[in-house]
C-alpha cells in the first residue's frame, strides 16, 4: 500500500499450491487486513472485519493460486490495484523472505526500519543516500539493490537502526 496512491480498487492474493485450499480464505483475510491496516487507526482493522471493510469501500478482493518462483515454496503474492496503477509483492513464508517488489527481483527478510526508493539507475544514488545518513549519524544495517536494466529504473531497500524522520526523507528524496 505504500507503493500506490489510494483509493484501492482491488486486492488480489495468490498462494502457491503448498498452501492447502481450505486455508486460502483464512490466510487471505489476514493479507487483506495487512493491506488495509495503514489506512486505519491501530486496532480498527483485523482479519475478522477486513473483507467487510473492503466491501464497504467497494474494494474487490480475490484469492487463488500462484506459481512458485525460483524454487521457493509457501509463496504468497499480493497485488493492489488503484485507478492510477498496480503494485505487487511476492514473498515466501518459508524463511519469511520478500522475493519481488513490482518488477524488481530481490531476496531479503524484511525487519525493523526500512526505506524503499524507486529511482533512475545512475551513479551516485547510493553515495548520496549513504552520505545523508552518515551526516545524521544513521547506521545502515543492510542494503539491497535491484534494477530493471542498466540506466533504467532501480530500487533500493535500506535497513536502518532507527526510524527515519521527515527531514531525512526529504534530504534523500
Amino acid at each position: 500500500t505504500k507503493l500506490v496512491d489510494p483509493p484501492l480498487a482491488q486486492i488480489e492474493i495468490g498462494f502457491s499450491r503448498e498452501v492447502p485450499p481450505e486455508a486460502e480464505a483464512y490466510l487471505a483475510r489476514y493479507a487483506v487486513a495487512g493491506v488495509l491496516a495503514p489506512f486505519f487507526e491501530q486496532g480498527e482493522i483485523s482479519a475478522v472485519n477486513a473483507w467487510e471493510i473492503a466491501q464497504e469501500r467497494d474494494i474487490e478482493v480475490q484469492h487463488g493460486q500462484v506459481r512458485s518462483t525460483r524454487g521457493h515454496v509457501n509463496l504468497v503474492a499480493i497485488t493492489v490495484t488503484t485507478p492510477t496503477g498496480r503494485s505487487h509483492l511476492k514473498g515466501t513464508t518459508d524463511g519469511m523472505r520478500l522475493l519481488e517488489v513490482n518488477d524488481f527481483v530481490i531476496d531479503l527478510r524484511p525487519a525493523g526500519n526500512m526505506l524503499l526508493t524507486i529511482h533512475k539507475d545512475q551513479p551516485g544514488v547510493v553515495a548520496h543516500l549513504a552520505t545523508a545518513f552518515a551526516d545524521r549519524n544513521i547506521n545502515i544495517s543492510e542494503m539491497h539493490l535491484a534494477r530493471t536494466d542498466a540506466g533504467g529504473t532501480a530500487m533500493m531497500l535500506v535497513g536502518v537502526d532507527c526510524p527515519l524522520e521527515e527531514d531525512v526523507l526529504e534530504a534523500v528524496s
